[in-house]
């Protein structure tokens, strides 16, 4: 296929400023993770592109082969570096050491089975229009692959969008507007209309839809201050500058001219100098202020949970003070009922023991008639017992009238106790002594 000078033109600048804006955001912070995996699917993302374009280039099929290939394993690792970088930017999330085992592992089978084998892409075949790519078996599965980790890094940046700042959700806004359009258009030029139409005759076109995601990328940089590398932008501007007025001097003809040039080299030296302070001085003040807004936030959703907590307290205190006044309820009528009950067994405890009385009056008086007879029967005042049976009988009578009736003392001095009266004791005294006393 022929290519066209706007295409030359077009790749040309993607290429460059990728690699521009992959170095700058690398060289701001090396060791954070977000720079890194932007850096790596940036350079990527250039490998999809640039691969593509240069296979339209040779006219040797096994060269274009390659390309081709090496065009996919830019898309698979494309896919796989965005989804890493939306567990980092535009805040680090956890990421599980197995997810990244097992999608590592899937990436190195995927690369070594497209670039060795025809298993993804099976043979190139020569068209009219340049040639169309014959897949292999495990195309789908592949392709498959790379869209389902497209996605999930989509809806990684989704979430973010509800948790990050003002600023953030609009550097996510282009962020997110531009892999939309990229990965969208790829996957209706490359995939679904390559489907319907057989040939790969615009798949060019999904891939140049990378330019609005350098685009956006790039305004987010300079608007929003993505990665903060505006601070380099302006640095190497000015050191540019600085080479080509410091050269300058040394190409002109006269003696004057060298002076004039090298004049203006120290003039913008001095501009340099309070150009660079103001844009740090910018920088810190910006950096100082969004920290000041975060803290804010943070204070102002601790103060909403603590109102919310407060709420929630007040609520409780509320349903405590009914359960109280509920229980006071309770508790009296539990204690009218204390009352009453104490009340009914201080008068069962009465009636309890005038029965015990009267009943000690109707058990002594019988008792003490048997008792009676009993020992004028064995004292021989009717007539001498002589059946030795019956006497023994008698003397047994006598024996449990004496144990019934000791009985009965012993529950009259417990009555006595439990009315608080005195229990007369009889016991042998000496009246002598009594009557001295």
């Amino acid at each position: 296929m022929i290519l066209g000078l706007w295409e030359i033109i077009l790749v040309s600048l993607i290429t460059i400023i990728g690699i521009a804006l992959g170095i700058l955001v690398y060289s701001k912070n090396p060791k954070k993770k977000a720079n890194k995996f932007f850096t790596f699917f940036t350079f990527s993302l250039l490998i999809w592109i640039t691969s593509a374009f240069l296979s339209e280039v040779p006219k040797n099929l096994s060269f274009s082969l390659f390309l081709s290939r090496l065009t996919y394993l830019g898309v698979l690792l494309s896919a796989t570096f965005l989804f890493y970088f939306s567990y980092y930017f535009p805040k680090e999330k956890i990421l599980k050491k197995k997810i990244i085992f097992v999608i590592n592992g899937i990436v190195i089978i995927f690369s070594f089975i497209n670039l060795f084998s025809n298993l993804v892409i099976k043979e190139i075949a020569p068209t009219l229009w340049g040639f169309n790519l014959i897949f292999g078996k495990v195309y789908w599965l592949y392709i498959g692959f790379c869209f389902i980790v497209a996605f999930s890094a989509l809806i990684n940046f989704l979430k973010s969008f509800r948790e990050v700042s003002h600023i953030e959700k609009l550097q996510l806004s282009y962020l997110f507007l531009g892999l939309v359009i990229f990965i969208g258009t790829s996957i209706i030029v490359n995939v679904i209309i390559r489907a319907i139409v057989g040939s790969d005759i615009y798949y060019r076109i999904g891939n140049y839809s990378g330019v609005f995601l350098i685009t956006l990328l790039g305004t987010a940089i300079i608007r929003y201050h993505l990665f903060e590398i505006r601070v380099i932008l302006t640095e190497l501007l000015v050191g540019l500058m600085g080479i080509i007025l410091l050269i300058l001097p040394f190409l002109m003809p006269s003696i004057n001219l060298k002076l004039l040039t090298f004049f203006i080299f120290v003039l913008f030296l001095i501009f340099a100098r309070y150009l660079l302070k103001a844009t740090h001085e910018e920088e810190r003040r910006r950096e100082e202020a969004e920290k000041l807004a975060i803290r804010e936030r943070t204070l102002r959703k601790e103060t909403e949970k603590l109102k919310e907590k407060a709420e929630r307290l007040a609520k409780e205190r509320e349903k405590l003070a009914d359960k109280a006044s509920v229980l006071a309820i309770r508790e009296g009528a539990l204690r009218e009922s204390a009352e009453k009950l104490a009340k009914e067994w201080q008068r069962l405890a009465k009636a309890k023991d005038q029965f015990i009385v009267s009943i000690q009056h109707h058990l002594r008086t019988p008792l003490t008639s048997i008792r009676g007879y009993l020992d004028i029967l064995l004292g021989g005042v009717f007539g001498e017992i002589k059946n030795k049976e019956i006497k023994k009988r008698l003397e047994n009578m006598k024996k449990s009238s004496e144990i019934l009736y000791r009985l009965i003392e012993i529950l009259i001095d417990v009555t006595t106790l439990r009315t608080g009266k005195k229990i007369l004791k009889l016991e042998e005294i000496d009246p002598q002594k009594l009557i001295e006393d």
